[in-house]
């Protein structure tokens, strides 16, 4: 893919310099000069050009003008249209003599240090000599067009490589930053689920090696698949299933659980346990040990979006939640707002009587 943006890039360039040279030749041939003058004119003052553009692209701006060596740019500037008004000067001598121009008056040609046949030979002008040379004058408002523009073209790519750099270092750092909010719900999880089957182990509760069970799949799930950055929705879904079993494993009041999933497209690839904080969160802090306790849990995803909700009820009386109750919560809004920071809506409404949460996010 490289290779190929390179070749693009030199395509573009040759076509550039190109048609700049058929400009030239075309304006060159308007004004009387015969075709292989103006060929020659257009031909030499291309080649100029072109050197003052790459060397000032690729040698002076990268060696002074990134590090700041304003006084030697400028130095290498001057050095640079010096070699050009020479070069210039010796094309004049190479291309454009008597011997070359044979239909052309020999007194139209005149001697060193005056007006070359660049434009019409005409001699009309002959005996004019401004303070300062047209000619010459012209050449160095070129140049300084010729400097200008790569110079342009250099700062927009440093600007990009910047960009790139800064864009890198974002993605690291969310990459960081993922993997940080990561280890904070592994254990977390491992923590609450170690305790309920201890509990249950110290009354010899019969659903306990089915517990042990649910619990091996799920670790299974934690630490095989979540190191990827993205899984299948359908692997998230069997973990939502079977810590909902868990769950009404633990206890036989925690039947009125509810957990409905319709996914139309089970390759869709999601950010691992970005739902599991707010269902650990309904059963920790809901009352569905009660007769009225409710936990109702939904997952319906379309080819290109994903739409999460649930809702707990809330004891009438409720404790003082410890502080580990919203790592999981603001755990969570800082994942979607890195990984979906455009994509999602999250609406989180906490009442007297109930919890719950809706999460759209658009893949």
């Amino acid at each position: 893919m490289k290779d190929l943006k390179k070749v693009g890039i030199i395509w573009i360039h040759l076509i550039i310099w190109i048609t700049l040279g058929m400009l030239i030749f075309n304006w060159i041939y308007n004004f009387g000069n015969n075709t292989l003058h103006a060929f020659k004119i257009a031909g030499s003052s291309v080649f100029i050009y072109a050197f003052l553009f790459y060397a000032n692209l690729y040698f002076l701006l990268p060696k002074f003008m990134k590090k700041n060596k304003y006084l030697a740019y400028i130095i290498g500037v001057i050095v640079l249209f010096a070699i050009a008004f020479l070069m210039s000067e010796a094309f004049q001598e190479l291309l454009f003599t008597e011997r070359h121009f044979p239909d052309i008056p020999k007194e139209n040609f005149p001697q060193r240090g005056g007006r070359r046949p660049g434009f019409r030979p005409d001699g009309q002008m002959n005996n004019f000599r401004p303070f300062l040379n047209p000619r010459l004058v012209v050449k160095l408002l070129v140049y300084l067009a010729v400097l200008f523009v790569s110079t342009i073209i250099w700062i927009v790519q440093q600007a990009r490589e910047r960009e790139k750099i800064i864009q890198k270092q974002k993605n690291e750092q969310l990459s960081n930053e993922l993997k940080l909010l990561k280890s904070q719900i592994n254990p977390h999880f491992l923590f609450n689920a170690l305790n309920n089957i201890y509990s249950m182990s110290v009354t010899n509760e019969q659903t306990t090696p089915e517990m042990i069970l649910k619990l091996s799949e799920m670790l299974r799930y934690v630490l095989y698949e979540t190191v990827e950055d993205r899984v299948r929705i359908n692997k998230e879904v069997e973990y939502i299933q079977n810590y909902v079993d868990f769950q009404r494993l633990k206890d036989d009041e925690f039947q009125n659980i509810g957990f409905y999933s319709n996914i139309k497209n089970n390759e869709l690839l999601i950010e691992p346990m970005l739902f599991i904080p707010f269902i650990e969160n309904a059963f920790k802090h809901g009352n569905i040990h009660q007769d009225n306790g409710v936990v109702d849990i939904r997952l319906i995803s379309t080819d290109n979006e994903i739409q999460f909700s649930i809702i707990n009820s809330k004891p009438s009386t409720q404790l003082n939640k410890d502080k580990a109750s919203g790592i999981g919560i603001r755990n969570v809004k800082e994942r979607l707002n890195l990984l979906y920071p455009n994509s999602h809506k999250l609406e989180i409404n906490d009442s007297d009587t109930s919890f719950s949460v809706n999460l759209d996010i658009k893949i």
